[in-house]
């Protein structure tokens, strides 16, 4: 009798899971559709299955945002369509599309793009970037201002020449910065574009071993000159038949055009 209790108990747990395939077939068409271009069949059974119902999830929860979103103001809704495109899939979507409406209810007027603060940025960003923009702005106003009282005697001579050499030696410092970087960075840079089988372990020891022990940047320098990277990674007929496979997932709708070029482009470049 408690086997049997037992095994209805297992029966009725594996009855509540969800069931991805069913709930995307319960859903609107336009949904199904959307859910099938953020989640493509490539991702495999287990990522895929993850994807749909997170994906669905958020469909379905009570604060998914597509009824708040219409009864906004014109250019409010088509600001935050175009920072929250539908290409990021239902989930992400919803996240950015709630967090950009709690933002702009903030905002009484349409925005103005400016060089420094694009609208692009989108309503939670840009207001944060315009303050920025305006304090910078207050405070340089009232540091040119203080030069210019205090400093009214000194020659416009001198002034340009004091502004010349502290532009050289920023402009220094940051090429030096940059040098040092690349050369910091030399042997993982070297096993990357070589494509060394080892390239992961030259990293660690790039920056570990230089940091810790101080020789790692040597030994790291003469791992990445050495290893061949023609027994790695994928050959022309695998990538052939990658993309062939991609192609077929585009014809039948199961990825977007963008997403194909997307993945094509990578295959490509491996």
């Amino acid at each position: 009798m408690r086997t049997l209790f037992l095994a209805f108990l297992a029966l009725a747990s594996i009855n509540s899971h969800a069931n991805p395939l069913r709930d995307l077939e319960n859903l609107p068409l336009k949904d199904k559709i959307w859910i099938e271009e953020s989640c493509p069949k490539l991702l495999g059974p287990q990522s895929w299955s993850n994807c749909a119902e997170r994906n669905i999830s958020a469909l379905k929860a009570k604060d998914f945002p597509l009824d708040k979103l219409n009864t906004l103001k014109k250019w409010q809704s088509d600001w935050i369509k175009e920072t929250c495109p539908k290409l990021l899939g239902p989930r992400s979507w919803s996240n950015c599309v709630n967090r950009n409406i709690k933002a702009i209810t903030n905002l009484d007027t349409q925005p103005n793009a400016t060089t420094n603060c694009p609208t692009v940025l989108g309503p939670q960003s840009w207001p944060n970037c315009t303050q920025r923009h305006n304090k910078t702005q207050q405070i340089d106003t009232t540091v040119v201002y203080t030069e210019v009282t205090t400093d009214y005697l000194t020659a416009p001579e001198e002034l340009s020449g004091g502004l010349f050499s502290q532009l050289v030696w920023i402009t220094s410092a940051i090429a030096l910065g940059a040098l040092a970087i690349y050369l910091f960075f030399l042997p993982t840079i070297i096993a990357r574009k070589k494509n060394h089988p080892n390239k992961t372990a030259i990293l660690l020891i790039n920056v570990f071993g230089t940091l810790v022990w101080g020789v790692g940047w040597l030994i790291a320098l003469i791992w990445s000159l050495f290893g061949n990277s023609s027994d790695i990674g994928m050959n022309r007929g695998e990538i052939a038949d990658e993309i062939e496979k991609l192609d077929a997932l585009r014809k039948s709708g199961a990825i977007t055009e963008a997403e194909f070029q997307k993945r094509k482009t990578f295959l490509l470049n491996y």
